[in-house]
């Protein structure tokens, strides 16, 4: 080995030694080109070692990057079945996110079939271990709901069973709601001093839920409640209106009144106006004569005062009973907490007058009652007509007897016929009373009331025109008398009295008459001034001279001028003044023609 060779060698270990961490790849290459220079198998022999770890280490090598590549396989379908798996449950997820929503979406509505058809406890506790009473009241409402909510869920299967737990409460309920309400008609037949409307106002509207549940749900046992409260109210008001009746007719037969005529020849006490007897043409006027009154014999009435009492009576009690009717069996008439009913004047026939027995206490929607606000205009019509058809059909059959009554007390009043103002003051009175009854929406009483009216209108113009033609036939035997003629003498105070009548009878129709353009009325006083002022002159013309002649005129103008000054008509009425005006131009005319027969 050369000096060369050495030193390579030196430098190869020296490179070795300094630098351990040398790459085995340039260590071969050193190694390779200095035993290149000497012998090229040698040097492999000598570098076999590092040849054999380099060959372990490739193996090596090899051997994890085949284990790395087996893991890497392994991990890929591993990753693969777990992105599958996380598909999977994304897709569940999913589904049970759907189902959540639809449970949560009829969650709501699950809750209120529930609710609606479920029966508690409680309420078949009350219905079937409990008397109907205020229990009743929030019972029953609630019953009523189950079923209707039943009947429309009648395809569901969960109802089927429960609905025939319900249709038993149905049953068990109207049963026990029959006995309730037909034992409540019981102290009514028992006792006529029962006050009717008291017991309709506290008890029966208090339970008019009940009702309502037998009208829709047990219609035939509704059906005769109806029946057995028409029964029963008429026998109520058939009594009690016989009763009363009886008594004004007692007081009557004490104080008879004929209709005198304005001309009657007979000498009779002249009455002075009662403002009072004029005031019964009012509903607020004089207290309404009682049934206990005629137990005393020396009780009398003036027979348009008992005419009153009669038609107040009837007015007061027909109208509660028709809002009543309206109220209780009227299937369109909501529920309010509090009703306003009008009780009837005087405990129907005795006692004494309520201050709320008045037409204040009745309220709009008392009057009207139905509510259709909710229906189609011509739904709202048709079922608003079939109402008020359904209460005055039960009103009718109620009341009959009661009008009957008062229809044969008018014809008793006019056979034989009343005095001619009494007469005014009762058409006077219907007419107001028509305006009563209009306000408290009663329309079977008002078409009662008007036939009163047309029966005595007739009757009142048959008795005026007598009254007319009576001074017509004084005229006429004022103008005839003498010694050959068969009538009798009409005398100056014949005439004084007539004249006296007339303007009694002015003053009244004055009084009784609020529009002065009433034909019917003024028309008849024109045809009676008419001829009074005939019956006048043709008396005066019996006088001998001019002077006595005129001064009998005056007198009789003064005269009557004083009588119609002094009332009871109200002075400022326009008829009143133009009357005055007629009768004071007529004397002045008068005291004209004596001073110029004293020149």
């Amino acid at each position: 080995m050369s000096n060369n060779d050495h030193t390579g060698s030196q430098s190869a270990l020296s490179l070795k030694n300094d630098n351990q961490t040398t790459d085995l790849p340039s260590l071969i290459a050193v190694s390779s080109l200095n035993i290149k220079q000497d012998d090229p198998t040698a040097f492999y022999r000598h570098r076999a070692n590092d040849f054999v770890m380099l060959h372990e280490q490739v193996q090596t090598s090899v051997e994890l990057l085949d284990s790395l590549e087996s893991f890497l396989s392994t991990f890929q379908r591993d990753l693969s079945a777990v992105s599958g798996q996380i598909s999977s449950l994304q897709d569940r997820s999913k589904e049970i996110e759907n189902r959540l929503k639809g449970r949560r979406k009829i969650e709501r509505p699950l809750s209120n079939l529930i609710s609606e058809i479920s029966i508690s406890p409680t309420l078949t506790e009350i219905i079937l271990d409990s008397e109907v009473g205020e229990p009743w009241l929030t019972a029953i409402p609630e019953l009523a709901h189950r079923l209707d909510a039943l009947e429309v869920r009648s395809r569901v299967k969960a109802t089927r069973s429960i609905g025939e737990v319900a249709e038993g409460l149905r049953i068990m309920a109207a049963n026990k709601l029959r006995v309730f309400f037909l034992g409540m008609f019981q102290p009514i037949r028992n006792s006529l001093s029962t006050n009717i409307h008291i017991i309709q106002t506290s008890v029966f509207l208090k339970f008019r839920p009940l009702f309502l549940f037998l009208l829709h749900h047990a219609s035939p046992v509704a059906t005769e409640i109806q029946h057995a409260y028409i029964a029963t109210a008429r026998l109520y008001y058939e009594t009690g209106f016989r009763r009363y009746i009886r008594a004004l007719n007692w007081i009557k037969a004490r104080t008879v009144e004929r209709s005198e005529m304005l001309g009657a020849a007979e000498k009779t006490e002249e009455q002075p106006i009662e403002p009072v007897r004029l005031s019964n043409a009012n509903i607020d006027g004089p207290s309404v004569t009682l049934a206990y009154m005629a137990d005393n014999k020396s009780h009398k009435e003036p027979i348009e005062a008992l005419f009153r009492s009669a038609l107040l009576v009837l007015m007061d009690n027909g109208t509660a009973e028709y809002t009543f009717i309206n109220k209780f069996f009227d299937p369109g008439v909501a529920d309010t907490e509090s009703s306003i009913l009008l009780s009837p004047r005087a405990s129907i026939f005795n006692g004494d007058i309520p201050s709320e027995f008045r037409a204040s206490n009745f309220s709009e929607k008392t009057r009207t009652g139905n509510d259709t606000s909710a229906l189609p205009t011509s739904m709202a019509t048709q079922s608003s007509k079939e109402y008020a058809a359904l209460s005055d059909g039960i009103w009718k059959q109620i009341m009959e007897p009661a009008l009957e009554y008062c229809q044969t007390f008018t014809r008793g009043i006019l056979d034989p016929p009343p005095p001619i103002i009494p007469s005014l003051t009762m058409i006077r009175l219907l007419e107001n009373t028509l305006g009563e009854v209009q306000k408290r929406h009663c329309p079977p009483l008002e078409t009662f009331i008007l036939g009163l009216r047309l029966t005595l209108w007739p009757v009142f113009q048959k008795d005026m025109n007598a009254h007319v033609e009576s001074v017509k036939k004084l005229v006429d035997g004022a103008g005839s008398a003498g010694f050959l003629s068969s009538k009798p003498t009409v005398r100056d105070t014949l005439v004084q009295s007539v004249a006296h009548r007339y303007a009694v009878l002015f003053t009244s129709f004055v009084t009784l008459t609020e529009n002065e353009e009433e034909t019917m009325i003024f028309s008849n006083l024109s045809r009676l001034r008419t001829e009074l002022s005939r019956l006048i002159i043709s008396q005066s013309s019996k006088a001998k001279d001019t002077a006595r002649s005129a001064l009998f005129q005056s007198t009789m103008y003064e005269s009557l001028v004083q009588s119609l000054s002094a009332g009871p008509g109200p002075l400022t009425h326009p008829k009143t003044q133009s009357e005055i005006a007629y009768w004071r131009e007529r004397e002045e005319e008068a005291r004209r023609r004596i001073a110029s027969t004293r020149r």
